[in-house]
């Protein structure tokens, strides 16, 4: 995911209103000490501006503090609670009409949903913002914008429309001569073009975007850079210049709090010091990897995040119902007085016709509290339904079965099918209890998971001890295959990084195979109670020959597979000729693996 620092910085700048010199001192204290990486201080700053403005009443003032607090927040990881802040600021911008402070925090929420990987919910913050800045013809916050559809664009894998918004952005800034921004989306137009294997190019750009950084150099800016400097020799070599390059990085971020940017480059780390030979630098990297992720994007933060968006959503809905509230409540009252100055003489039966009007009132009142909380009540678990459903299907069958009540089953060409199996399973759990077992297995399985997510594959299911995956079950994508056999190398660096980490303790571990086939498949559900995705076809089959085929600690694959991947950079194919496998003619396969 493209590194967001700059897109985030769209703040508030509404004048105040009163005592600005005071406030206005606070705020700005606040942003000196951020810059220098003091969060402590800035921190301070920002409790003394919020007593400021809560002391004045200044419901615009106190938003600028919380979009600023988030702002902080958001950098260092804490993006549930930086989420909790951007939408009290829209909520007090909101009631007044404050339109910079509106646009500034929807564009952080799409900002915190970008983070998250949640790129449809990100667009429709990042509209909202930009028709309030298009409303009001500010060009800065435009660009500014224009930068944030294009790295949204970026991370989706649309790289062409991402360089036509970095493009349109850095026309403005250099029409504007903002040095700064103009070094930004360089180094933008750089990450496309890593992305799409144009390391020369991508290069060109980076290297164009550190020469315009002021001498001071903005800190969060250069470790972003610098750290898609060493992708670039991470995609193609000298393994040697991604290890400087992302170590540079990862200090800088280290030094300024950025763990967005410091899971990214410990796990370039990892895949450097994999590929130069070095297993235990690599898998204290992997680790440390993992331990960022999950801190930042683990279950419990998703959790937490849907529970503030929803929150949200909620209380919007109970404004807007209270005012329909409120309205008829004074249509009511006022029809009440005027009836009751015209016929004053008929005052006892107006009385009882007023409290005749309250019952009723209370009664509605109590009915629509139940109605809301009913919704609500529904709301959660149709949320936990979804949740639970994209945790068993994959999205696009989810998704099919939600619409009809059924998701039919297809044909799926150029499917890779991943399975891996552990040497010796057997003889090594008879020695082992039960529960030693299925903690070793969830473990290994646990690190499994991430690593194909990773890379976009399905999770098929475990059989024991094998665990099968696919790629190109969604979207047909031409990399697919890459992406499968580069799954399966990381897999087989992780059991073998186990392997020493675990003797050095004396814990047990297990070697692995682990095969890779292309081909046809038909996808689709059995069952109707406890349901399941699966596939079929002689394509699973061969896969599981080439597993059952291969070596343990090495990577085989079929010469199907063979003929997708071969221009896979940074790897090494053995060719082993035709072999003979159980129930079917000889079978072309190959060895891969990364080169030391």
């Amino acid at each position: 995911m493209v590194f967001l620092i700059h897109c985030i910085l769209l703040s508030a700048s509404v004048v105040a209103q009163s005592d600005p010199r005071t406030y206005q001192v606070c705020m700005d204290g606040c942003v000196t000490a951020e810059n220098a990486g003091d969060h402590q201080k800035a921190y301070d700053y920002l409790q003394q501006a919020e007593e400021l403005a809560l002391a004045e009443n200044d419901p615009v003032k106190v938003g600028k503090v919380y979009l600023k607090r988030g702002e902080i927040l958001m950098r260092l990881g804490e993006y549930s609670v930086a989420l909790d802040l951007f939408y009290k600021a829209l909520s007090r911008f909101s009631k007044v009409g404050e339109q910079e402070g509106m646009a500034s925090a929807y564009n952080n929420v799409g900002a915190i949903h970008h983070y998250d990987k949640n790129y449809q919910k990100a667009l429709e913050y990042y509209k909202r913002s930009m028709q309030i800045r298009r409303s009001m013809g500010n060009d800065r916050s435009v660009a500014q914008l224009l930068n944030n559809f294009g790295t949204v664009f970026e991370d989706m894998g649309e790289l062409d429309s991402a360089m036509f918004y970095h493009r349109r952005s850095l026309a403005v800034w250099e029409r504007l001569q903002d040095i700064s921004w103009m070094s930004v989306c360089l180094s933008n137009m750089g990450s496309c073009h890593t992305r799409s294997g144009q390391q020369d190019s991508a290069r060109y750009y980076l290297q164009r975007s550190m020469e315009l950084m002021p001498p001071s150099k903005d800190r969060n800016q250069y470790a972003y850079v610098a750290g898609l400097m060493g992708a670039t020799y991470l995609a193609r070599g000298p393994w040697e210049r991604a290890l400087h390059w992302c170590g540079e990085s990862l200090r800088t971020a280290e030094e300024m709090q950025q763990m967005f940017v410091v899971q990214q480059q410990c796990e370039c780390l990892y895949k450097a010091y994999d590929r130069l030979g070095d297993a235990p630098k690599a898998l204290a990297m992997l680790k440390r990897s993992v331990s960022v992720r999950d801190s930042l994007f683990g279950q419990e933060h998703a959790k937490e995040l849907t529970r503030i968006d929803l929150t949200h959503t909620f209380e919007e809905q109970q404004f807007a119902d209270s005012l329909v509230e409120d309205d008829r409540r004074r249509t009511a009252e006022l029809e009440y007085r005027t009836g009751l100055a015209r016929e004053r003489e008929q005052r006892n039966v107006f009385l009882f016709s007023a409290v005749g009007v309250v019952v009723l009132a209370l009664g509605l009142w109590n009915r629509l509290r139940y109605v809301r909380r009913s919704q609500a009540t529904l709301l959660h678990e149709q949320e936990r339904s979804e949740r639970l459903l994209l945790n068993i299907l994959p999205h696009h069958v989810a998704e099919e079965l939600k619409d009809g009540g059924e998701a039919k089953a297809r044909d799926v060409d150029g499917v890779s099918i991943l399975f891996t199996d552990f040497q010796d399973f057997s003889d090594h759990s008879a020695k082992m209890s039960a529960q030693e077992l299925v903690a070793l297995l969830n473990a290994y399985y646990t690190a499994f998971d991430a690593i194909v997510t990773r890379y976009g594959l399905e999770k098929i299911k475990t059989i024991g001890d094998s665990y099968m995956a696919a790629g190109g079950l969604g979207a047909p994508s031409e990399n697919s295959a890459m992406d499968t056999v580069n799954a399966a190398l990381d897999l087989q660096a992780f059991v073998q990084g186990e392997i020493l980490d675990r003797a050095q303790t004396g814990h047990p571990s297990w070697s692995m195979r682990v095969g890779v086939h292309t081909g046809p498949v038909v996808a689709g559900i059995v069952g109707k109670h406890k349901f399941q995705y699966d596939i079929w076809g002689d394509t699973v089959n061969v896969a599981s020959r080439m597993e059952s085929s291969g070596a343990v600690g090495l990577v085989n694959i079929s010469a199907d597979t063979y003929r997708r991947v071969k221009d896979l950079p940074g790897v090494r194919f053995t060719e082993r000729g035709l072999i003979n496998v159980k129930g079917r003619s000889a079978i072309g396969m190959y060895f891969v693996e990364r080169v030391r």
